[in-house]
């Protein structure tokens, strides 16, 4: 690979996986190599920043005049088995700029490779596709292997911005001065990548395990972007979006993507069609027609299951045309709204760019795209509650009344909008239903409504919608992030409370029967042993072990909620910041009176003591904040803020890759240092 750029580059290898429909159509390379023309390997794929991508007969790029590697993105099938087509004629799609290697055979599943290169925003992408038309699911291991042109001195991390932290990436740094990043997940992936630099040698690689089901398709992409220094790398990680690194990525490959949060673009399991210059239709069939120009229509009446509605065209930006037995219209608005029904107006009139306006039948378009919006965000973030139909429609409600019965495990759950983010009527990971809490709380359950009462938010219609055809109820944009303060109980049914234990809890032990208090209780966790067997640690670090005499503890919700959990569902419970002794909370809070003392020097003694005492003065010190003077306050924020400071350890350097060949780096998430 020759390049004319400063000797910093960077790599970002962004992993997606992405099932097809459950019978894998013709395979995408064969159908997609029929649109494209045959060229020679080696060939070189260019882009503006200058660089040149020297690709070999697998795929992977070759040693370029940089040195930043001698060998490229190989691709390697559980384990030692290569990538490897013996074909050094490969199709070319000149719109795409990109090449497709293989298929190659590999445990009944065909294997391929697509590689193109984003001239514009400067980076390679490879997508990596096995189609399993077997009526079994298969297990793969795949390697994404890298030899760098310089030895490897050290690595960082790179994770998602949000709650759970997760490693996503990891920056090399070579002897010749060259770096790259791999971005292995995006920022919400369920994917887990696994990094392995090599300390002192030239290699790197990137690994994952998952499972290609019966007659399905899985896809890999990685890609690599260059930059002029490190710093430009770190900030191209940073402001680059898992959607870019996915963008003109073909339809089939992309409209099943579970790792990558680009659903914003997509009505169902349906790619938008967004124009930039003209307006544009797509025609059914597969010729693949197009017309572009100036769509004429001033509004859309469209006859939906609640009744009809008419959309003025300045807020339509898409239409799709679904169904393969009775066609219907999904209209996508610049909200983000999406609604399904029968277009009462049977054509679409458009002019054409020479000025002859014609008319298009509904029923034979496949999808219609608006040119941009001058006023339209590039991702939609939803505020206002939601309700997602399995149709694929998506409906932009006012905040729903009353209470939702949820029958759990817990008992009869009422729930308020206010409790809840979201309630997921379909999942593909539980025959339940699941209740997402606004404090991060997940619980297993079954709804007991058979239809909610919605009322549109663009029109104010109140309507009935049958909870057989809805998907998800959506009530808040987010839940609340949950961090290493936030008490967590996991159960062996998968689902997690975030909150506090309440009540009094009375354990058998091998010294008589005591009486604890829930809200000081550090740590609770249950021997696999015994239903009722539990060993508990206390805010002062006191352990016990014995049995409980009750098999339902009390917890208190963040959200507000009140439960009782079986003992016997519980895995672990954890609460960073219990609650002190009644004792020790009567001091904090004669400590707290004297933070607004007349005499200076009796303000500064509280405010040492309390800083001393460590966490567990926080949530005492939080209750009796808004009682106190101002200067109480401050003093409050101060000590809060000195204890949490003193929590968190300095985050150490960059680490050094190990020696070992085979030893994973596990890679602190800060890299703020670098």
């Amino acid at each position: 690979m020759e390049v004319n750029v400063n000797r910093a580059f960077v790599i970002a290898t962004a992993v997606v996986i992405a099932l097809s429909g459950a019978h894998p159509p013709k395979l995408f390379a064969a159908r997609e190599a029929q649109k494209a023309q045959s060229v020679a390997l080696p060939y070189t794929l260019k882009d503006d920043s200058g660089a040149t991508w020297d690709l070999s007969a697998d795929g992977s790029v070759n040693d370029g005049g940089d040195d930043l590697y001698d060998g490229g993105a190989h691709l390697f099938l559980d384990g030692n088995v290569q990538f490897n087509p013996t074909s050094n004629q490969v199709p070319f799609d000149p719109a795409r700029n990109e090449l497709t290697f293989g298929p190659q055979d590999f445990k009944g599943m065909k294997v391929s490779r697509r590689v193109s290169v984003d001239s514009k925003a400067s980076f390679i992408r490879y997508a990596e596709v096995f189609e399993n038309p077997t009526g079994a699911a298969i297990k793969m291991q795949v390697r994404v292997y890298f030899e760098t042109g310089g030895s490897v001195q050290s690595a960082a991390p790179f994770a998602e911005e949000k709650r759970a932290r997760q490693q996503i990436g990891c920056t090399i740094e070579e002897d010749n001065n060259n770096c790259f990043a791999i971005i292995g997940a995006g920022r919400s992936s369920k994917i887990a990548p696994h990094f392995n630099p090599q300390q002192n040698t030239k290699n790197v690689d990137l690994s994952y395990e998952f499972e290609v089901p019966a007659k399905q398709t899985v896809v890999l992409v990685h890609i690599e972007a260059r930059r002029g220094s490190v710093s430009e790398c770190q900030t191209f990680m940073q402001q680059t979006k898992d959607k870019d690194y996915l963008k003109d990525l073909p339809r089939d490959l992309s409209r099943h993507v579970i790792n990558f949060a680009i659903g914003v673009r997509l009505a169902g399991d349906l790619e938008l069609l967004r124009p930039e210059l003209n307006d544009l239709i797509e025609m059914r069939g597969d010729r693949g027609d197009k017309i572009s120009g100036t769509i004429k229509e001033k509004s859309y009446r469209l006859s939906t299951f609640f009744g009809m509605v008419e959309i003025p065209a300045e807020r339509v930006i898409a239409m799709q045309n679904v169904g393969e037995f009775h066609p219907r219209q999904l209209l996508v608005t610049k909200e983000g709204e999406i609604l399904g029904g029968e277009l009462e107006k049977k054509e679409i009139s458009i002019e054409l760019s020479n000025g002859i306006q014609t008319s298009v039948p509904v029923e034979q378009i496949s999808r219609m795209g608006f040119r941009r919006k001058k006023d339209e965000p590039d991702e939609w973030t939803f505020e206002k509650p939601l309700v997602l139909l399995r149709s694929g429609e998506r409906l932009i409600v006012g905040s729903p009344e009353g209470t939702i019965e949820v029958l759990t495990r817990y008992g009869l759950l009422k729930l308020t909008a206010v409790d809840m983010h979201a309630l997921a009527l379909q999942s593909d990971e539980s025959p339940v239903h699941q209740i997402l809490l606004s404090d991060g709380s997940k619980i297993s359950g079954l709804a007991s409504a058979s239809s909610f009462d919605i009322k549109l938010s663009a029109s104010g219609q109140s309507v009935k919608v049958p909870a057989a055809a809805i998907s998800r109820l959506q009530f808040s944009a987010n839940p609340a992030d949950i961090d290493d303060t936030t008490g967590i109980m996991t159960l062996s049914n998968d689902d997690q409370l975030i909150g506090s234990l309440t009540g009094n809890i009375k354990l058998r032990t091998g010294f008589g029967n005591v009486s604890l208090s829930g809200p000081e209780v550090r740590r609770l966790t249950r021997s696999k042993g015994g239903l009722l067997d539990v060993q508990i640690e206390m805010w002062d670090q006191t352990t016990l072990s014995g049995e409980l005499e009750d098999g339902e503890l009390l917890m208190k919700l963040t959200c507000g909620v009140e439960i009782k959990t079986p003992v016997n569902l519980l895995d672990e419970y954890n609460q960073p910041r219990p609650q002190p002794s009644l004792a020790v909370a009567e001091a904090i809070v004669k400590l707290a009176v004297e933070l607004g003392a007349d005499d200076w020097n009796q303000r500064e003694e509280a405010q040492k003591k309390l800083i001393g005492m460590g966490p567990v003065v926080i949530n005492v010190l939080k209750g009796l904040r808004e009682k106190q003077s101002p200067e109480g306050q401050q003093r409050i924020d101060q000590s809060i803020a000195a204890i949490e400071k003193a929590e968190r350890p300095e985050p150490p350097p960059p680490q050094q890759a190990p020696n070992e060949i085979n030893d994973a780096v596990n890679l602190p998430p800060d890299v703020e240092k670098l």
